[in-house]
């Protein structure tokens, strides 16, 4: 039997316990980070080509994967949570445009203090557009009214009526 280097006999022993290399590997890597983590910027600036080649087959070999973690992340309790924040946020940013006039910026001031138009909550209160303002609703006064987040979000876009049925 030919005799094995070092190296042989490692890469041997890492493929008969892969749990085990892998647990060696965290070890090692958790003891020396910052050393390994500048040996990998290293390497990465003197191989561009080869870091790119590495990261393009890694993506395409998990393109499928992470979609797909996506989605059942997405059916979670969390996942729906901040699923529901971020277009929460972005309704907001699609929404900050010009209200109107002084008495609109007055009156949505007021309407903070009073309770959910809907339902009576006297929670956290936003202000809601009676008439979406992508459905052709303005930022006047008189389209201007108190709701709850509860209400505010079951809402979103619709009309008045059109939610009220």
């Amino acid at each position: 039997m030919p005799t094995l280097t070092a190296t042989e006999k490692m890469r041997l022993w890492r493929e008969q316990n892969p749990e085990k290399a892998r647990a060696l590997n965290k070890a090692q890597y958790l003891a020396n980070r910052e050393k390994m983590s500048k040996q990998k910027k290293r390497w990465k600036a003197e191989h561009p080509e080869r870091t790119k080649e590495l990261n393009n087959a890694s993506y395409h070999r998990t393109k499928g994967r992470s979609a797909i973690v996506k989605k059942a992340y997405l059916k979670t309790d969390r996942g729906k949570a901040i699923n529901c924040a971020k277009e929460s946020r972005r309704r907001e940013r699609l929404a900050q445009v010009d209200v109107g006039d002084d008495l609109s910026l007055e009156y949505a001031e007021i309407l903070r203090y009073d309770p959910c138009s809907y339902c009576g909550d006297a929670g956290k209160i936003a202000i809601d557009h009676i008439d979406p303002l992508n459905g052709g609703g303005d930022g006047s006064w008189t389209n201007l009214t108190a709701a709850c987040k509860k209400c505010n979000t079951s809402k979103r876009d619709k009309t008045l009526l059109g939610w009220l049925r």
